[in-house]
């Protein structure tokens, strides 16, 4: 059994103030850890009363004797060993971790190194500074924030089973299954430290049930990423890392689509290209991404789009009657990339064959079922994009 399991599994419900703030003070005492090794051994004495023995002096050991719990559940060769250490070393992974933290928190101005999961990498996101040190405190408070915190040292097997479960237990509160039953919201923390969490796992590790738009999308979340205090900068640098970090069409999609509503214009941009540039992404994804690049108005990465202009995979929407017959549908890649850095560029569409569904629909002109592409007029429409571009070598270059 690995060691973050066990302080997933048993972490603290509270940290009292540590004696020291520095964690060398945590140190097992030589003679301690000694002593813990001799009364493992004890625990495979023949002697039944010399076993029951060892195991009530390494209980009452606490913390001092984790050490060597764990090395005797991992390595030790006698089953019933292994067995009295696993009996014992949840309760000493508890006591550990509960020192641990407490330490921490003694720490008040950061001046030592500290061996809490979760802490490096939330400091590498949003530095070490006194906001960043009093969010992380804040994201472990509640038990079921703190299990998904600590979770980012352990395996992403395991970390995307438990974000997984988190996402499934906030959309039930969220959306109860009776009429009866009171609906629960989030607290801030309570999203931030499952961004966190899913930042720091690939999604083929987190088991897809519930849409991630659905979870995140709580009340007050915009609000406490435009403040101005460090706390706002803490939260921003956490949502635009868990944006930037995903990895899959659907979640990138949806990503994309948060961070419109969050007012992180450059983060949607990053994970716009790599959606847009994304081998084997679902074709409507891709086109969503190319849109979201002329949306937000992304000049500068204009040849994203045009190395888009040669792909030739399309989209079904589906058939329309024409002259009392069914005519299918569909647009293409090239074409949805083209119409793109069209807008992007400031140019009009129509001059290169382009035909709006929706031309009246504001609200429409950034999706892809708005725009057709008459194939007669496609060789002409990228010639005339050549000859422009060859004009405007610099376009999107300039500084901002």
């Amino acid at each position: 059994m690995k060691r973050l399991a066990l302080l997933l599994a048993f972490a603290c419900s509270s940290a009292a103030v540590a004696e020291s703030p520095n964690p060398k003070d945590l140190a097992i005492p030589p003679g301690e850890l000694s002593r813990a090794k001799l009364l493992v051994g004890q625990l495979a004495s023949e002697a039944f009363a010399e076993r029951e023995e060892a195991q009530d002096e390494l209980d009452k050991m606490g913390r001092l004797a984790f050490p060597a719990l764990l090395e005797g559940l991992n390595t030790n060769p006698s089953p019933e060993v292994r067995h009295r250490c696993q009996t014992l070393v949840a309760k000493a992974a508890h006591a550990d971790l509960h020192a641990r933290l407490a330490t921490f928190l003694a720490d008040a101005d950061g001046k030592y190194e500290h061996d809490m999961p979760g802490w490096n990498q939330f400091r590498k996101l949003a530095g070490g500074a006194a906001a960043s040190r009093a969010t992380f405190v804040e994201l472990l408070k509640e038990p079921v924030n703190r299990t998904l915190v600590l979770g980012v040292a352990g395996s992403p097997h395991d970390l995307g089973r438990l974000i997984a479960t988190r996402k499934q237990d906030i959309y039930q509160m969220r959306f109860p299954r009776t009429p009866t039953a009171a609906k629960k919201e989030q607290t801030i923390p309570d999203i931030i430290a499952l961004m966190f969490a899913e930042s720091h796992v690939e999604s083929k590790h987190v088991p897809r049930s519930i849409s991630t738009t659905t979870i995140y999308n709580l009340a007050g979340l915009t609000s406490a990423l435009s403040g101005s205090g460090d706390q706002a900068a803490v939260y921003k640098s956490v949502v635009a890392h868990w944006i930037e970090t995903r990895d899959d069409a659907v979640s990138m999609y949806q990503a994309m689509n948060q961070a419109t509503s969050l007012g992180l214009a450059k983060q949607g941009t990053a994970v716009a290209i790599k959606l847009l540039q994304l081998k084997g992404g679902a074709t409507m994804y891709r086109m969503y991404a190319a849109f979201a690049l002329a949306r937000n108005g992304a000049k500068e990465h204009l040849p994203a789009l045009e190395a888009v202009f040669t792909d030739e995979t399309a989209l079904n929407l589906g058939g329309r009657v024409v002259n009392g017959k069914i005519e299918q549908q569909k647009v293409e890649m090239r074409d949805m990339a083209l119409v793109c850095a069209v807008l992007l560029s400031g140019q009009n569409t129509e001059e290169y064959g382009f035909t709006e569904q929706y031309k009246n629909q504001t609200g429409m002109q950034f999706t892809y079922s708005n725009w057709r592409l008459p194939e007669d007029k496609r060789k002409a429409a990228f010639e005339k994009w050549k000859a422009w571009r060859e004009k405007n070598k610099d376009f999107g270059k300039e500084k901002k």
